[in-house]
């Protein structure tokens, strides 16, 4: 198929919120039990850009570019349907991709036990083993029982970031009309949601991870920090230790002025602490090593 590189730059030419309904039916049929069908449920203006790109993006594994130009200009397609008629086979469709009844059917039934789920089964084993099957069927390439491999446990926070994003966009989503600022905070949530989805597809189809989500960031520099240092004990000891005091010095240091509150601004204390974070970070690799 495509490479990374080969599926963004085809992303952001083909990226068309005018043709939003047609790659939702190409989505949809593609990827019928995809947990992001519950967010293509919940469109707006404000994710609609996004939610279009997502959606291509995940096309892109599994199709063409031709094919997805030939079915926004096929002409035997239903007829463009009405956002709301959109949006109710989207909930449709999450509902069935996660073996959920539709809401309004859970408002009838409202003491319905699931199928074969036991009416003592504690909620919480429930929505584990939902939230595992979830992930399992999305990415079935990860090998998500291998969670001693440090890659897999980025994987399962990577997953865990997108399903806490996709919460917190929907309680703001539901206050939006009345507070129309919270819509940065939303985009921001948009934004990290779709880079952890645009990390576990990169693992799954490469093994490998992008770097363009904060998780994965720090894990490809703290890496390459430890091949460094590796490298240099292994060269140049001497050296290796004093960057090691170094390295204990500056965690003093910095422990110091955010003690004493020493900082000029609420932004530099954040920087200070993300400067500690990472700084302690070293010293547990350095502690590893020796």
């Amino acid at each position: 198929m495509y490479t990374i590189r080969q599926k963004q730059e085809i992303t952001d030419r083909l990226k068309d919120e005018s043709k939003f309904s047609k790659d939702l039916q190409l989505f949809q049929k593609k990827f019928p039990r995809s947990p992001m069908n519950r967010e293509l449920a919940r469109v707006n203006d404000v994710n609609r850009g996004a939610l279009c790109g997502r959606m291509i993006y995940a096309l892109l594994d599994v199709t063409t570019e031709d094919e997805i130009k030939r079915n926004r200009n096929s002409e035997n397609q239903p007829a463009e349907k009405t956002e709301n008629e959109t949006v109710a086979e989207s909930a449709e469709a999450a509902a069935a991709g996660t073996g959920e009844q539709p809401e309004e059917q859970l408002e009838e039934h409202p003491e319905k036990q699931p199928e074969n789920q036991p009416e003592n089964q504690p909620e919480s084993q429930t929505a584990e083993s939902k939230k595992k099957r979830r992930k399992e069927e999305e990415f079935p390439q990860i090998k998500w029982a291998d969670n001693l491999n440090p890659d897999i446990q980025t994987c399962i926070l990577l997953y865990d970031e997108r399903v806490n994003c996709y919460h917190r966009m929907q309680q703001l989503d539901l206050t939006l009309d009345d507070h129309p600022k919270q819509a940065a905070e939303l985009i921001e949530y948009d934004k990290r949601n779709a880079s952890a989805e645009r990390e576990l597809l990169s693992y799954a189809s490469t093994g490998k991870f992008l770097g363009v989500h904060p998780l994965t960031r720090r894990q490809m520099m703290q890496r390459s920090y430890e091949d460094e240092m590796r490298e240099m004990k292994r060269t140049a000891p001497e050296k290796f230790l004093q960057a090691a005091a170094n390295l204990e010095q500056n965690i003093r240091r910095i422990r110091s002025r955010l003690a004493h509150k020493l900082y000029k601004s609420d932004s530099e204390r954040e920087a200070w602490q993300r400067n500690l974070e990472n700084c302690e970070a070293n010293k547990e690799i350095l502690r590893k090593i020796i």
